[in-house]
C-alpha cells in the first residue's frame, strides 16, 4: 500500500513543518493499518488537509478531502450540544431527572440528564445484544428504531446506583437522543440538521438512517492477518443512534468546531458546561461528550465503530489549533498519529513505538506464548483477563473483560509484538525455567503487567 496524497496548504512554512509526515504515515500503510484523511487548522485557517490511502480498496478509489467517514463516538459531541441547545431554549435543564420526560423509565427518578451526559448514570456499557461488538455480524445488520431500542434499555439493570461511579455507556447517549425525540417531536437526525449542521454550514454531515445510499462514503475495513484488510461487516447504522451514528469530512468537523468555540451554536456559560470537568475516569476526564484538560485547555474525543475510527482534538490556547484525524480502518493508530502531528504542528518531539515488518515465528515458538493471562487493579484494564491464541499463522489477544475483543500481535525483530488494536508494545517475560510468565504491556510510557495463569 502506498501513500495516496491531497495536499493543501497555506504557506511553504507549513510544508516544510510537516514535510515528514508522509514517511510516518508509511510505516502503518505499509503493514494494512492506516488510510484517511488528516487536516489541521490554525487560528481559523486551514493549514494541512491531507488524504491517504483508499476509500474503496476494491476499486481502487482514493481518499479524497471530501470524502466522509463514520466518526464513532465522536458523534457524542453532537448528542451533547444538542441537549444544551434545547436547555438554553428553556425546553429541560441538565438538572432534571429522566422521569420529567420519560414517566416509565426504570430509575428514572434516580437518573438526572447531567448523570448521563457524563457518564454516571449508572447504565452499563451497551445494549446486552451489542456487548460483543463484531461477535456475531448479523446482530448489527438489522434495522432497530430508537424506540425499540430504548425498550431493551428498559430491561437491563444499572451497573452502579446513579452519581457513585463512572461508566462510560454508549446507552447513555442513546437515551439522550430519545430524550431529544420525546421534548422537540422531531426525529434525532432532523434535529441535528436543523439545529447544528445547517447552522455550521456542514454540508457533507448527516446522521444515518440508513434510508439512502451516502455519496463519498469510504469503505470501512477491519485488520486481517498481520498486514491485510477485510470489508467490515454491514452495519445498520440505526443501532448506533445518539453515540456513533453521525458521517462527516475533516473539512466539516473544523467547521463544527470553529462554530462551537466561535459561540455560534451555544453560549458561552453553556459552553463553559460542555467543557467542564465532570467526571474523572482512568482513561480521562469527561465532560459532555468529549474529553476534557481544562488546565491546558484542550478539548477533543476518539471514535471506533465497526471499519472506522477516529481522533479529535482543539486547543483553545493564545493560537488555537485544531486537529482532526478520521480513517476508514478499525484499528488505525488515530491518536499516535493525533500526537505526530501536533508536534508537527508545535514543533516539539513526540517518541512514538517504533514499527518494523513484522518476522515469521514458527508455530512451536508461538505455542509458547498461548495461555490465560490476568491483570491486576492498575492494569490498563483494570482487573483484566487476556487469552493469548493462535490463530492461522499468528497470535492474537482476546481481552475478555473487553466483550471478547481481539488484537492482532506483530512479532517484532527484538522479540516484542506490537498490539495492533490498541498499538501498545507486549513483551513476554520468562520466569527461572525459562518459560513466560507474564505480559509487560507497555502503552505511551507506562508499563503494565498481567501474570500467567496456570
Amino acid at each position: 500500500m502506498s501513500v495516496v496524497g491531497c495536499l493543501s496548504l497555506t504557506n511553504a512554512h507549513s510544508q516544510d513543518e510537516f514535510s515528514s509526515l508522509d514517511e510516518y504515515i508509511k510505516s502503518y500503510e505499509s503493514i494494512g493499518s492506516f488510510s484517511g484523511n488528516i487536516l489541521v487548522a490554525k487560528n481559523g485557517s486551514i493549514i494541512l488537509n491531507k488524504s491517504f490511502g483508499m476509500a474503496d480498496y476494491g476499486r481502487s478509489i482514493p481518499n479524497a478531502t471530501d470524502t466522509r467517514f463514520y466518526l464513532g463516538s465522536n458523534s457524542k459531541i453532537f448528542t451533547a450540544v444538542g441537549i444544551l441547545i434545547l436547555e438554553e431554549k428553556g425546553l429541560l435543564k441538565t438538572d432534571d431527572f429522566v422521569s420529567e420526560y420519560l414517566t416509565d423509565f426504570p430509575n428514572g427518578n434516580k437518573i438526572t440528564i447531567h448523570q448521563i451526559l457524563s457518564h454516571t448514570s449508572g447504565l452499563p456499557h451497551d445494549l446486552p445484544i451489542f456487548s460483543k461488538e463484531g461477535s456475531n455480524p448479523e446482530i448489527w445488520s438489522k434495522f432497530r428504531s430508537l424506540a425499540e431500542q430504548i425498550d431493551l434499555l428498559r430491561e437491563v439493570e444499572l451497573a452502579a446506583e446513579p452519581g457513585s461511579k463512572v461508566i462510560y455507556s454508549n446507552n447513555n447517549y442513546r437515551l439522550l437522543a430519545y430524550i431529544i425525540e420525546n421534548v422537540t417531536g422531531k426525529s434525532f437526525g432532523d434535529f441535528l440538521q436543523k439545529e447544528i449542521f445547517d447552522v455550521c454550514g456542514m454540508k457533507e454531515t448527516g446522521h444515518d438512517n440508513s434510508a439512502k445510499a451516502i455519496p463519498n462514503l469510504a469503505i470501512g475495513y477491519f485488520p486481517e492477518g498481520l498486514t491485510k484488510l477485510k470489508v467490515s461487516f454491514k452495519v445498520d447504522w440505526s443501532n448506533k443512534i445518539g453515540h456513533a451514528s453521525v458521517y462527516s469530512t475533516t473539512s466539516d468537523m473544523f467547521k463544527f468546531y470553529e462554530s462551537l468555540f466561535g459561540e455560534k451554536l451555544l453560549s458561552k456559560r453553556s459552553l463553559e458546561k460542555l467543557c467542564s470537568p465532570h467526571a474523572l475516569s482512568n482513561v480521562g476526564t469527561y465532560g459532555y461528550g468529549l474529553f476534557v484538560f481544562p488546565d491546558i485547555k484542550v478539548y477533543g474525543f476518539n471514535g471506533r465503530s465497526p471499519g472506522f475510527s477516529s481522533e479529535v482534538r482543539y486547543y483553545d490556547q493564545a493560537n488555537k489549533y485544531f486537529i482532526v484525524v478520521l480513517s476508514n480502518n478499525y484499528s488505525a493508530p488515530v491518536l499516535r498519529i493525533m500526537n505526530k502531528v501536533a508536534s508537527l504542528a508545535f514543533g516539539t518531539t513526540y517518541d512514538d513505538i517504533k514499527i518494523g515488518q513484522p518476522i515469521q515465528l514458527e508455530a512451536t515458538a508461538q505455542d509458547a506464548f498461548i495461555g490465560n493471562y490476568e491483570g491486576g487493579a492498575d492494569f490498563v484494564m483494570p482487573n483484566a483477563k487476556l487469552e493469548v491464541l493462535r490463530k492461522d499463522d499468528y497470535l492474537v489477544i482476546v481481552w475478555k473483560l473487553g466483550g471478547g475483543r481481539e488484537s492482532i500481535l506483530i512479532p517484532q525483530a527484538d522479540g516484542s509484538f506490537i498490539d495492533k488494536t490498541f498499538w501498545a508494545t507486549v513483551k513476554f517475560e520468562n520466569n527461572d525455567s525459562n518459560h513466560p510468565s507474564k505480559i509487560i504491556y507497555t502503552t505511551f510510557g507506562k508499563q503494565y503487567e498481567a501474570q500467567k495463569m496456570k
